[in-house]
């Protein structure tokens, strides 16, 4: 338009900044006062090192079985293997969604929807 600007629009876009002038972590305070956090940092990790563990031990038993036995489509399986653990699960699944992935996890009792 050709009139000018207005002086309110022009002070709005002035206060507008990057970082705010009065950081604060009280928010964070907050949340870790309202919900359990921790115990949920402590269930990732937990589950995190059950993956982990079964994963390794499926595939150590599985790397020695490929090194010391020969057997007829043992090539043919091994490269399948590998393909396989090349993708992340969720790519692996083809009924994966977010909400199925793991719901305690996800949506911990009675702090999710519906709760």
């Amino acid at each position: 338009s050709a009139r000018p600007p207005d002086r309110r629009q022009h002070q709005r876009r002035a206060s507008l900044r990057l970082w705010p002038s009065d950081s604060t972590l009280d928010n964070f305070q907050q949340v870790i006062d309202r919900f359990p956090v921790w115990t949920w940092c402590g269930n990732l990790a937990a589950i995190a090192v059950v993956v982990t563990l079964i994963t390794v031990s499926f595939n150590l038993m599985a790397g020695y079985a490929f090194a010391q036995l020969r057997f007829r489509g043992s090539g043919a399986f091994f490269i399948a293997l590998l393909s396989t653990m090349k993708l992340p699960a969720s790519c692996r699944s083809s009924s994966w969604s977010p909400a199925s992935a793991m719901p305690g996890v996800i949506r911990p009792a009675g702090h999710g929807a519906g709760a």
